[in-house]
This record gives C-alpha cells, structure tokens and sequence, in this order.
C-alpha cells in the first residue's frame, strides 16, 4: 500500500516565500503549529503553477 495515494494522510499548508503565496500538499505524519516556522524541501518534479486568474495549469 502506498500511503501516497491515501487522502486522510495529507495535510494542506499555506505559506509565503518572497511576497509569493505557496500552497503544498504534505504527508499528515508531520506534526505542524499554525505559525510554525519549519524547512521544506521541494521535489521540483512534483511542482504544479497556476494561472492566478484563470486558475488553470501552466505547463
């Protein structure tokens, strides 16, 4: 079993790095504290970015 693929083990987190607003998708495993300062890690194969406006994928 992959707990990839399982919804209830992911946890949705808001962040702002240089005046840009982020959003990641992250394993439920990791305890986090609203204000939290914590490192992330980018798997920069598993990027996605929106069109702001339109709210479509860019490619």
């Amino acid at each position: 079993m992959d707990f990839d693929d399982l919804p209830w083990y992911k946890s949705i987190v808001y962040f702002t790095l240089d005046d840009v607003q982020f959003t990641a998708k992250i394993n439920s495993v990791t305890e986090l504290r609203v204000n939290e300062n914590i490192d992330m890690y980018l798997e920069l194969d598993r990027l996605h970015f929106f069109d702001k406006d339109t709210e479509l994928r860019l490619s």
